[in-house]
């Protein structure tokens, strides 16, 4: 009764079925059997090989997926983290100009009341700007407290109190505390206009840089890059600042920057020069400063005092010269020659030494009486 016999085989190869049909397509009979054709065991062979390449490379693409997923991660994380800083860092740049515009709001009416400015903590002290509900940002305006390494003064500082260093003769550079000669004489060749070089200097062939050769230093960190300067001349121990001695900055040695452990706060140059002070050529009083090398008779009006007045006047008449700069005058001495008579009337010559009279103590007081310049009172002078 059976009409035929097929034989379907599986894909796997593992087994197939058998269909037994009756006359009128009635299923009699469904088996499944081994296949043990040959061509069974090629097609499951080539079938588990398949599966692999695929298996393999469903993998890859994940660990591709998942590595293109992380990247992507951390470039938002950077981006997120780099525009949070941006912004920390403008809104920490716009309150410290805060500062610095209520500083010169201050000035505008306040200049000549010394009281309102130098020394004002509810002023200048810890000032809040803004308040965004996740940081509060405040500023302060303070600046060294004298001799003091201890405490600082919230308040500012007279610039015009300094030496400019574009304009301070030889001599006043001399003076100051950690200019050696061959700074002194480093810092002239570096502003001055010619390409001579002073006894201990160094002119523009001994720099691998054009260097200024006018006097138009704009910065007081410029100085470090004229020959013989360091952070240490320019800042001395002050390495962070602040205006305060720090306990790496009384350690000799130990840590940096280097000091001499005595107990004091050395700030350098930075404490004495300025490069962009100015000032208007009158007193403290508001009237015009008297010019040193000017009339005799303005000087006596100055109040200077008996000793310098005559000083000036008979350092002029002798020599010949004129005087730079009132600065000239600190611990400044003159010989000269003078005519005497005898007892017999008998005319010699003898040599004199005066003194100018003029010490570190009252310097300050001469400054600000005396000028150099034949300027108009209102013009501003370095």
């Amino acid at each position: 009764m059976i009409s035929a016999e097929n034989n379907n085989m599986l894909l796997g190869g593992m087994v197939t079925p058998r269909l037994l049909r009756g006359s009128h397509g009635d299923i009699a009979e469904k088996s499944w059997l081994p296949c043990k054709r040959p061509q069974c065991n090629h097609a499951t062979h080539f079938h588990k090989s398949r599966d692999g390449m695929v298996l393999a490379g469903v993998l890859v693409a994940i660990a591709m997926s998942a590595m293109i997923a992380a990247g992507l991660m951390y470039q938002a994380h950077s981006e997120f983290a780099a525009a949070t800083a941006a912004i920390q860092s403008e809104q920490s740049y716009s309150a410290a100009m805060s500062g610095v515009h209520k500083a010169l709001a201050l000035l505008n009416v306040s200049r000549d009341d010394m009281a309102s400015w130098y020394d004002n903590p509810e002023m200048f002290e810890n000032q809040l700007v803004y308040d965004d509900g996740v940081n509060q940002w405040y500023f302060s305006v303070y600046s060294p407290a004298g001799d003091d390494s201890d405490s600082v003064r919230f308040g500012l500082t007279d610039e015009s109190g300094k030496f400019n260093l574009n304009v301070a003769p030889k001599a006043v550079l001399a003076e100051l505390n950690g200019m050696s000669g061959e700074l002194v004489d480093c810092l002239i060749d570096y502003r001055d206009a010619d390409d001579e070089a002073e006894p201990l200097g160094a002119e523009g062939d001994q720099y691998d840089f054009p260097i200024r050769n006018m006097p138009i230093i704009w910065t007081l960190e410029e100085l470090l890059l004229i020959k013989g300067f360091d952070a240490t001349i320019v800042y001395g121990e002050d390495a962070n600042l602040n205006g305060l001695l720090d306990p790496n900055e009384d350690d000799s040695d130990e840590t940096f920057p280097p000091d001499n452990n005595d107990g004091m706060l050395n700030r350098g140059l930075r404490n004495l020069l300025s490069a962009v002070n100015y000032d208007f050529d009158v007193d403290n009083s508001g009237k015009p400063r008297a010019n040193i090398n000017g009339n005799p008779q303005a000087l006596a009006a100055a109040s200077l005092g008996e000793q310098t007045t005559e000083f000036i006047t008979v350092y002029r008449q002798k020599s010949g010269k004129s005087f730079a700069h009132p600065s000239d005058l600190l611990n400044m001495s003159y010989t000269y020659e003078e005519e005497v008579r005898g007892r017999r009337g008998r005319r010699t010559r003898r040599k004199k030494t005066i003194k100018s009279g003029v010490t570190a103590e009252n310097l300050g007081s001469v400054l600000d009486r005396l000028t150099a310049r034949t300027t108009n009172p209102d013009q501003r002078i370095r």
